[in-house]
């Protein structure tokens, strides 16, 4: 049996995603998360993402840890669904697209979230107006994200949503908490 029949490679909207944020880059002093974690790398669109459905919590803290290496130290997830990133778009423009897609060809449980423009370079920086959007699309998707650290839960979710709780409850479920504690 090929991997797509025993893992599909659509996203349903109710599928939390997960992203690793890591310390000192995503991270203030403090502990809360910083805006730059929805941040493409340069000249990209696209963040790396681990799926929930297919990557067990140990898994994905497993391969936060090892993605971390020795200039990094894992932080804690950011969760979100396909539902929640959709409807990130920035304030009055609904034609940028932003999903979460699989990509497994990085690794089986990778997913992309796609933002919808490009990020900075040196050489070509955005147009104001890009930029503009890109912090807004930024913006509303720490709104609609779940942060568990290992200090805790953060529920930093300012939009009512039907999918907040369904993060939550994934969070109690999957004892997010007991495992990235450790």
């Amino acid at each position: 049996m090929c991997n797509e029949e025993t893992y599909p490679v659509e996203i349903k909207d109710d599928e939390v995603i997960l992203r690793a944020a890591f310390r000192p880059y995503n991270a203030n002093k403090s502990g809360k998360i910083k805006l730059n974690l929805f941040s493409p790398p340069k000249n990209l669109n696209e963040l790396s993402c681990m799926r929930s459905s297919i990557m067990s919590i140990g898994d994905c803290f497993k391969k936060a840890k090892e993605i971390a290496g020795v200039q990094k130290e894992f932080h804690g997830f950011a969760l979100i669904t396909n539902h929640c990133a959709k409807n990130s778009f920035p304030e009055g423009d609904k034609t940028i697209e932003i999903y979460i897609k699989d990509s497994r060809h990085h690794f089986l449980g990778h997913a992309d979230l796609i933002i919808g423009i490009k990020s900075l370079t040196e050489s070509e920086p955005l147009p104001p107006s890009d930029k503009e959007k890109l912090d807004n699309i930024k913006s509303n998707l720490h709104r609609h994200t779940l942060f568990v650290t290992q200090n805790g839960i953060v529920d930093n979710q300012e939009i009512h949503c039907d999918k907040n709780e369904l993060l939550s409850n994934f969070v109690v479920d999957n004892k997010v908490l007991d495992i990235i504690s450790t």
